[in-house]
């Protein structure tokens, strides 16, 4: 499966730059086929979505800016602002030490690979 998705893709990438969007909108249209859209970057940062908070700032990561909002609303619950999710073992120790081992069990991860080095709790 995929074998030809290359193939596939420049015919397909031929056929929709041979016409405008224009056309393309209006055929997909009286054929029933549903499509969407992509915006370039610079459409997405001006987009609507952006005034309805759908597109919110997102602090911790260099090279980007904003992101797209969770849709879950709790009632009586305010949305935390987006930011960088966390590193890869960031927090180790805290979950470990939740499920029960101690920090001698935890360094002792470390210390044989179990875990990666890092700076909790457990390790320098």
């Amino acid at each position: 499966m995929g074998q030809n998705s290359r193939a596939l893709t420049e015919i397909l990438e031929r056929a929709f730059a041979s016409q405008p969007l224009a056309h393309w909108e209006q055929a997909l249209d009286q054929a029933r086929i549903t499509y969407g859209i992509v915006p370039t970057p610079q459409e997405a940062a001006t987009d609507p979505l952006k005034a309805n908070d759908i597109v919110v700032p997102l602090a911790g990561v260099d090279d980007l800016d904003a992101t797209i909002s969770s849709p879950v609303t709790v009632q009586a619950s305010p949305k935390v602002p987006a930011r960088a999710g966390p590193g890869l073992g960031e927090h180790n120790d805290e979950v470990l030490t939740g499920l029960g081992f101690s920090v001698q069990e935890i360094a002792d991860f470390r210390s044989t690979g179990v875990i990666p080095p890092g700076r909790g709790i457990a390790g320098g």
